[in-house]
């Protein structure tokens, strides 16, 4: 589950990002029904967890967000193509993103 999640993170924060040219994590919480909102795919990936996970996975899904947000706003993001922030997400995966950036990244 934590793979796919990993890829619908990313893929929504690109797509949030490139459509209003800012990503708000508060938009992706909704999608995901992380928080009451538009949308409720948690459920796609967490059929098979205990609600002690599924609190687990939406506590780090906030701080990834959290983190990616406040990541969005840095020159140094901001200076990176797609391919390379794509790059660095795969790379740091859920956890690593959850404990943020290095202002070099």
């Amino acid at each position: 589950a934590e793979n796919l999640v990993h890829d619908e993170l990313m893929a929504d924060f690109i797509g949030i990002y490139e459509a209003f040219g800012y990503y708000r994590a508060e938009y992706f919480l909704r999608f995901m029904g992380v928080m009451e909102g538009s949308g409720n795919r948690m459920v796609y990936y967490t059929k098979e967890l205990s609600s002690e996970d599924k609190e687990r996975l939406a506590g780090l899904l906030k701080e990834t967000s959290a983190q990616l947000e406040k990541w969005s706003k840095t020159e140094a993001f901001k200076a990176l193509t797609i391919q390379e922030r794509i790059r660095i997400m795969c790379m740091k995966g859920l956890a690593g993103i959850s404990k943020g950036f290095d202002p070099a990244e």
